[in-house]
């Protein structure tokens, strides 16, 4: 659950992962542990975003092993590890005013519900997340961390895809609100939790 983001100060930074192996996102979590962030307060891992896909596109006879192993491993291992590691941080904090203790957000894609003419391992992955992410809600909802999946069949607003639309149509698009997930629609009080939203 998102606090009142107008009153909001967050603190970020990056954090890279070399590979997408199970060791290697857990390992990431050690160099957060051990960042030394800008404020002297305690810091908490409040919400976590798991927002990775690897477009694995074709026909199911041309799809290898490598495919295959590409789309499992970013989608589930990796995804499972990030996950793991999330919700020991949450189970470590204390509620917050809307009771809870952490919001983890998977995000999928249409092929996350319905595979297609050459999704087969895309869709194979995308699935896995979504029935990892609605596991983990139904686990832990009740000890107070809150888990969704977004299914965003779009662009996510960055500089880089507001450039790409010519013109006008850049800032047009970056100011529709019809376009974009707004906060609130996940930052609910906890007798309202989603699991899921659609933005198509």
């Amino acid at each position: 659950m998102l606090p009142d983001h107008s009153n909001f100060e967050a603190q970020t930074a990056a954090f890279p992962v070399s590979e997408y192996t199970y060791e290697a996102v857990i390992s990431v979590f050690d160099s957060i542990k051990q960042h030394e962030w800008a404020t002297e307060e305690p810091s908490e891992l409040r919400v976590a975003l798991w927002n990775l896909g690897v477009n694995v596109f074709g026909s199911f006879l041309s799809v290898t092993e490598k495919d295959i192993t590409a789309s499992l491993e970013v989608h589930i291992t990796a995804g499972f590890a990030f996950a793991r590691r999330v919700i020991l941080a949450f189970k470590e904090n204390a509620l917050d005013a809307q009771g809870c203790r952490g919001t983890l957000l998977f995000t999928g894609a249409t092929a996350s519900v319905r595979g297609n003419v050459f999704t087969s391992a895309f869709a194979a992955g995308k699935f896995g997340i979504r029935a990892l992410s609605q596991s983990l809600a139904k686990e832990f909802g009740k000890e107070n961390i809150h888990v969704a999946h977004v299914i965003i069949d779009g662009s996510i607003l960055t500089d880089l895809s507001v450039s790409r639309r010519p013109g006008e149509a850049g800032e047009a698009w970056k100011a529709d609100p019809d376009v974009r997930l707004d906060a609130d629609s996940i930052a609910k009080d906890r007798s309202a939790w989603t699991w899921e939203l659609d933005c198509e």
